[in-house]
């Protein structure tokens, strides 16, 4: 499955105890295929600035 993750639902998944962790793990899993274009990077790459 292909997904479009908005930066706050990726950054909010990343805790280990955080209830939306099994999407950070279904993506390292392999199970999604995360899709990327330029403004999406561009975004991830400001709030990750921050």
């Amino acid at each position: 499955m292909r997904v479009v993750l908005d930066i706050n639902v990726l950054l909010i998944s990343l805790p280990v105890t955080s209830k939306y962790r099994p999407i950070f793990d279904s993506l390292k899993g392999g199970k999604f295929e995360l899709i990327l274009s330029n403004d999406i990077l561009s975004e991830y790459h400001e709030k990750l600035a921050e």
